[in-house]
C-alpha cells in the first residue's frame, strides 16, 4: 500500500496524510516493529517533510533490526539524496 500511495501522481495529499496517521498508529501499537518506522519514513519523504525526521525513522528501524534490507536500502537512498554518499 505504501508504494501505491507514494507512487500516486495525482497529488492527493489527504491520502498521504492518512497513510502517515496509519503509520504513526502502527508505531504506537508496536514500537518495536522496524517496518513501521520504514513506512513512516517513506511516507514522510513522499510528503517532502524534513529529511531529519525521515533519517530518524530509518535509523530507528535499523537500530531495531540492523539487517533489515528495506531499511538499509531506504536509508542509503536518503543519504545519497542528501549528498552524504557519493
Amino acid at each position: 500500500r505504501i508504494e501505491e500511495i507514494l507512487g500516486d501522481r495525482t497529488g492527493d495529499e489527504s491520502t498521504k496524510r492518512q497513510a502517515l496517521a496509519d503509520a504513526e498508529k502502527a508505531i504506537a501499537l508496536a514500537p518495536d516493529l522496524a517496518d513501521a518506522y520504514v513506512a513512516r519514513g517513506l511516507i514522510r519523504l513522499g510528503l517532502r517533510m524534513d529529511k531529519a525526521l525521515v533519517r530518524a525513522d530509518f535509523e530507528k528501524a535499523l537500530a531495531l533490526n540492523p539487517n533489515f534490507g528495506r531499511a538499509l536500502t531506504a536509508y542509503a537512498r536518503l543519504l545519497i539524496s542528501m549528498g552524504q554518499i557519493p
